[in-house]
C-alpha cells in the first residue's frame, strides 16, 4: 500500500481514513501479531511504517515502541498519532546504540535498500542477543499474472525507484544466515487483493495528503467495496502462496555460514553437479 508524506494535522485524518479502508495494512498487521508474540514489558522498534495508524496499532500491543520512518513530513503525521520516539532513518542507518531491542519488525524496507546485506547486519547490531526480527517484505513470484499487471499498472520494482521487487524464500534466508535463524514463514494477499491494490498504487502514485488529500480519499473510498470483495473471493484459493510474506528471525551470533569445502577444493554442490554431468 502506497505511504505518503503528510501535514501533520491533515496526514493524520487522511491516514486514518487510508487504514480504514485498506486492507492490505489491516492483513499485513494481522500476520505480524501472529509472528510477533507478546510484547509487554519489551523495547520494540518498527521501521517502514510509514502509515502513522499502522504504528498506532503496533503500540496497542504493549512494549516501549520506538518508530522510524522514511521522511520528516511522515514523522510529523506519526508524532500527531502517537507522541513520541519517533525518528528519520538515513541511508539505511538505525540510530541506536548496540543490542537495545528485543522485537525489531521490517516493513518493505528490504525492498527499497541498496545492500540488503548491511541493513540487516544493522538490525542485528541494535538488537539484544535473544532478540526477534519480523520482516515483512514482497514475495517475489517468478511466473505470475501480477508480473504483466504491475507492468501495465507501472508499479514495478524499477518505476517506483525500489532495489528490487521481492524476495523468493531461498533469497531472503540468503540474506538473513549469517545473523538470524528463521522459525517461522508465512505468505499473504492474494491475487485479487493484490490486483485491487497494485491499481490503486497506480492510481495513488506520487499524489500526497497535504496537496491532493481530497483525491486520495476518493480513490480509497472508490477502493474499499472492491477490496472487501476480493478478500471474500481469494479466501477460495488459500491454498496458493501470497504475494508478501512475513518472516520470523530469532538473532544469533553473527557468522558467515559457508558450504564444507573438499579436499580439493570444491563445495560438496559443486562436486554434485559436477558428477551430475558427467
Amino acid at each position: 500500500m502506497a505511504d505518503y508524506d503528510s501535514g501533520a494535522t491533515g496526514g493524520v485524518q487522511v491516514c486514518a481514513r487510508i487504514f480504514g479502508s485498506a486492507i492490505p495494512m489491516q492483513i499485513c498487521l494481522h500476520e505480524i501479531k501472529r509472528q510477533i508474540g507478546k510484547t509487554d514489558g519489551l523495547s520494540c522498534l518498527d521501521v517502514g511504517f510509514d502509515n502513522g495508524m499502522m504504528i498506532r496499532q503496533l503500540r496497542k500491543w504493549g512494549g516501549k515502541w520506538h518508530s522510524l520512518v522514511s521522511s520528516p513530513g511522515i514523522a510529523g503525521t506519526v508524532n500527531a498519532l502517537v507522541e513520541d520516539n519517533v525518528g528519520v532513518m538515513t541511508d539505511s542507518v538505525l540510530p541506536f546504540e548496540d543490542k537495545v531491542f528485543d522485537v525489531l519488525v521490517v516493513r518493505e524496507v528490504m525492498e527499497r535498500t541498496v545492500d540488503d546485506t548491511a541493513f540487516i547486519q544493522e538490525c542485528h547490531r541494535v538488537m539484544k542477543p535473544d532478540g526477534r526480527l519480523i520482516l515483512s517484505v514482497r514475495h517475489k513470484k517468478m511466473f505470475t499474472l501480477m508480473n504483466l499487471v504491475r507492468r501495465i499498472a507501472r508499479v514495478r520494482a524499477e518505476d517506483l525507484q525500489w532495489a528490487r521487487s521481492g524476495y523468493s524464500e531461498k533469497v531472503l534466508f540468503n540474506v538473513l544466515k549469517t545473523g538470524f535463524d528463521v522459525t517461522g514463514v508465512r505468505s499473504y494477499t492474494r491475487f485479487l487483493v493484490e490486483l485491487t491494490d497494485t491499481f490503486v498504487r497506480s492510481s495513488s502514485k506520487n499524489l500526497t495528503p497535504s496537496r491532493d488529500g481530497e483525491r486520495l480519499l476518493r480513490i480509497y473510498a472508490m477502493a474499499r467495496p472492491f477490496y472487501s470483495l476480493a478478500y471474500q473471493l481469494d479466501m477460495l484459493f488459500f491454498m496458493t502462496r501470497g504475494y508478501h510474506m512475513v518472516v520470523l528471525g530469532k538473532r544469533r551470533a553473527w557468522r558467515a555460514r559457508q558450504a564444507p569445502i573438499l579436499h580439493d577444493g570444491r563445495t560438496i554442490g559443486e562436486a554434485v553437479l559436477s558428477r551430475a554431468n558427467s
